[in-house]
């Protein structure tokens, strides 16, 4: 039995003969397919049964292995019925049952018995996946963690809702058309998150009793790490009816995978029937149709559908992703646009598309006409009509870019511009898609249009300045900036533009691979934004105009080396940048970024006295500078003062212990990004800033004030509210309701700080944070722990206390930790081990705590023989003696 009718039968097999009509007549099965599902339909009929008994009875024994009872508990839910089976497991209905709140979920299984480690992997890569989703239009993940026999279990949001296409029957046109764009909303913001769903279809997307629609079942969902960005993303599981020609060949994987499918459930939707049905005959599998024949428009289906949106889904569905919509909100501009009578970009340049799908057809007469045509046209008229054709383009991809961003520069400030902005990017995109084709033959064009998407991409997502915070689509236009110059690079080896361009995109790919964690990626964008500066400087001495983009990039490349701790490296790179401005700059002003990225650098390394000097220095020149009302000024000051403050009083961290001047420092700077906050509510990076400098702030307030120290938390716990979807934030959130419970305590609510402790651990668990095998040093995780701890102290749980500390420092020794060498390290050690022997001692384990004291003690004493007379270190030995 082939394949189409395995699929054929288990869809027909259950519906009355009519019914059954009507599935051929839609699918437009090969007569000779007909016969071979009737007669086994015959068959089955005619045995009792026989042929569905044969092929459901071991799949049911399969699928009911391990199968749990109603009734069993999973975490804090008791199972109350099934709701569906499937390949990798079950979904049961389920009640919680610990008491604590009323609440209904949807909890799958993974079955016990699948040999195959790579669906278990899948399974724990979903649950990962849902953990960082947050978003209105996706089923939420509320719980997860294995029953008593070991069976993982990940419970959803319980949607009570019907299949997309059950609900969208008794629709017209407009309203399947709001449906698909709820569920562009959705997807929009997965490819945010760097998430690909991979198995959109309409019994994936249901929508409640209210028609709003719910993304579920993220089984085979992506995340668009560096091996997907590379092309990897190559696992052949699908749904045939919707899915695209790159997957039904194995073939990588991208956004643009989504955006078929989602046009190929609205072709479903409008037209009754797939985009793939009779596209295949007897001579040619399923597979070889939606790899190789168009579907025909759905109009010709149904009458009913407008002529515009037959352009739009062809845009969706094309065969090479390339040819595509360049992202779901590109898709949802164009349906937007047909619902409000406006023209939709994907007729234009439609024509030129058929055009060259027939000549790659037909590439012998396609090529003999052009040769034909071209012998015949007067080679000097053409050459005059192309130069000047090329050189309009040319000035427009020019005026683009500095119109671009003179308006982004004039509407970023303004409040609730963030809309606009969004449109900006969308507009500015579907102008360049129009242009790569005469960029591939022109290399200056080339060089103008990846310049473009370079800055188009700053917008977006590159979190150097005010941005939009989509970083996948970001990283999709960096992609595109990249290929673009490195084009015009082969054509002109030597151009010192070209050169700029390229190490300005490797450097925001640098950035952003850092943001989202890829740090092997990250390090390799460092490594050649360097070396693309360097083959710069071997053209000859850098000129003015040159030096800002050189010293910004050197400053964004060492501080990515002091965050990953090489500080040797931080340091001479911040140095050449300073260098470079001091020699270039007027009056021997030097980059107020670079002086503060050095400052930190320094005061890692123990420098403290240089590093308080430097960091002062680069606050003075911000403060001085001639637009204090700019918002990347603005920007540019908080990060000053919070390097500032973090040198001259660092709670529990390497500073100069100078408290009272820190605080001081620090206010301003959340008095700075409230002052941001409000001029646009959706705008993340104030926000995101806020929360960092409350983490240094409310510490150094805990013990004298600590009404006003929650207060700050609170503060900074309200702003990462405000930014939904966001991993960063939600890590952040974890460790302000971590470090808020010390003022709690204080002010005597005991209770709340328990509580806040147990959510925040209870957060990074489900984020995936918890360290299993090692800790990272000063990380979200090992304050929170620590935390966690002290709190159990508290309640006079002590030797609790004590065994947590002690497997904290049993995974920081774990760790790629160098606490001789590193001070950072140092540092972080030096903090589980005095929470070691305060517990032990706490405990009643005298000489546990006295080994552990004596520890800390000799290690800050190898640092003193380093750093003589060092006020940070002497103060750890005051510590580490107490």
């Amino acid at each position: 039995m082939t394949r189409e009718a395995q699929e054929l039968f288990a869809a027909v097999v259950d519906r009355s003969e009519p019914e059954r009509r009507r599935i051929y007549a839609q699918r437009r099965t090969p007569d000779a397919l007909r016969a071979e599902v009737e007669s086994l339909l015959a068959f089955d009929a005619g045995e009792d049964g026989l042929l569905t008994s044969l092929v459901a009875a071991p799949a049911n024994e399969l699928a009911g292995a391990g199968r749990l009872e109603e009734g069993a508990a999973a975490g804090p839910f008791r199972l109350v019925r099934p709701l569906g089976q499937g390949g990798m497991g079950a979904v049961y209905l389920a009640e919680r049952c610990d008491g604590e709140i009323r609440q209904r979920a949807a909890v799958k299984f993974l079955r016990w018995d699948i040999p195959d480690g790579v669906f278990r992997e899948r399974f724990l890569r979903e649950r990962q996946i849902l953990a960082e989703l947050d978003h209105p239009g996706i089923a939420r993940l509320l719980d997860a963690g294995h029953t008593a026999t070991g069976q993982p279990f990940l419970a959803m949001e319980y949607v009570e809702g019907v299949p997309l296409d059950n609900y969208a029957a008794q629709l017209d046109v407009r309203g399947k058309v709001e449906l698909i764009l709820q569920v562009c909303a959705a997807v929009s913001y997965l490819h945010t998150n760097l998430v690909i769903h991979r198995d959109l279809k309409p019994s994936n997307i249901l929508v409640d009793a209210r028609g709003r629609t719910k993304l579920l079942d993220f089984g085979i969902a992506k995340v668009l790490d560096a091996t997907a960005l590379a092309g990897a993303t190559r696992e052949v599981l699908l749904t045939p009816e919707y899915a695209s020609p790159e997957q039904v060949q194995g073939a990588a994987q991208t956004t643009a995978t989504d955006v078929y499918s989602i046009g190929a459930v609205l072709y479903a939707l409008v037209s009754g029937a797939s985009p793939h049905a009779g596209l295949r005959d007897a001579a040619t599998t399923l597979d070889e149709a939606i790899v190789q024949r168009e579907p025909p428009p759905p109009s010709r289906l149904n009458r009913g559908v407008p002529r515009d949106l037959d352009f739009i889904l062809a845009r969706a569905l094309r065969k090479r992703p390339a040819d595509r919509y360049s992202s779901v909100e590109a898709l949802a501009d164009d349906l937007r646009a047909l619902l409000e009578h406006r023209p939709v970009r994907a007729r234009q340049g439609d024509a030129l598309y058929r055009l060259s799908r027939w000549a790659r057809r037909h590439w012998i007469p396609a090529l003999a006409a052009t040769v034909t045509i071209a012998a015949l046209t007067a080679g000097l008229v053409v050459a005059r009509r192309e130069r000047a054709i090329a050189e309009t383009r040319f000035d427009q991809v020019r005026n683009l870019v500095q119109e671009l961003f003179a308006l982004d520069q004039e509407i970023r400030g303004l409040a609730g511009s963030t809309q606009a902005r969004h449109h900006l990017v969308s507009t500015a995109l579907r102008y360049l898609e129009g242009l790569s084709r005469s960029a591939a033959r022109d290399p200056a064009m080339a060089l103008e249009a990846g310049a473009a998407y370079s800055r188009v991409a700053q917008i977006q997502g590159v979190p150097t300045r005010n941005n939009l915070g989509r970083f996948a689509e970001a990283e999709s236009t960096l992609f595109e900036a990249q290929r673009h110059l490195e084009l015009a690079q082969r054509a002109m080896p030597r151009n010192r533009r070209v050169l700029l361009e390229l190490f300005r995109v490797s450097q925001f790919r640098m950035i952003l691979a850092d943001s989202t964690r890829r740090n092997s990626e990250a390090l390799s964008h460092a490594r050649m934004t360097v070396a693309r500066i360097e083959q710069l400087e071997q053209l000859g001495r850098p000129h003015a105009s040159e030096v800002e983009d050189i010293a910004l990039a050197y400053s964004n490349v060492a501080l990515f080396h002091s965050n990953a701790n090489r500080f040797s490296e931080a340091v001479r790179l911040a140095r050449r940048a300073v260098q470079l401005e001091r020699e270039f700059a007027p009056h021997g002003a030097a980059p107020s970024g670079a002086l503060g990225i050095l400052g930190n650098a320094l005061r890692f390394q123990g420098d403290l006295e240089a590093a308080a000097a430097i960091t002062r220095e680069a606050r003075e020149q911000i403060e001085a500078s001639g637009n204090p009302g700019d918002t990347r000024t603005q920007f540019n000051l908080a990060a000053a003062l919070w390097r500032e403050a973090a040198v001259l009083g660092s709670y529990d961290g390497i500073s100069l212990g100078r408290h009272p001047e820190a605080i001081a420092l620090l206010e301003r700077e959340v008095a700075i990004l409230e002052r941001l906050s409000e001029t646009d509510p959706r705008e993340s990076t104030s926000r995101l800033r806020t929360a960092t400098a409350v983490r240094e702030l409310a510490p150094l307030l805990a013990a004298s004030e600590p009404g006003r120290a929650l207060r700050y938390y609170d503060l900074g716990l309200r702003r990462l509210g405000e930014v939904p979807g966001n991993p960063t934030a939600r890590r952040q959130e974890s460790d302000l309701l971590a470090a808020s419970a010390a003022p709690l305590r204080q002010l005597g609510q005991g209770r709340e700080a328990s509580r806040r402790i147990a959510a925040a651990v209870s957060a990074l668990e489900k984020a995936g944070g918890l360290p299993k095998e090692s800790l990272e040093a000063g990380s979200e995780a090992e304050r929170i722990l620590r935390a966690e701890a002290d709190d159990l102290a508290a309640r006079g749980h002590a030797g609790e206390a004590a065994a947590k500390y002690e497997r904290l420092l049993a995974l920081a020794l774990a760790g790629q930790i160098s606490p001789e060498a590193n001070l950072r390290h140092a540092a972080s050690l030096s903090r589980i081990l005095r929470g070691v022997a305060r517990t032990q001692r706490l405990a009643g384990n005298l000489e546990r705590a006295e080994q552990i004291s004596r520890r800390n003690l000799e290690l800050w004493r190898g640092w003193a023989g380093r750093l003589p007379a060092n006020p940070f270190i002497t103060s750890q030995i005051e510590l580490a003696r107490r």
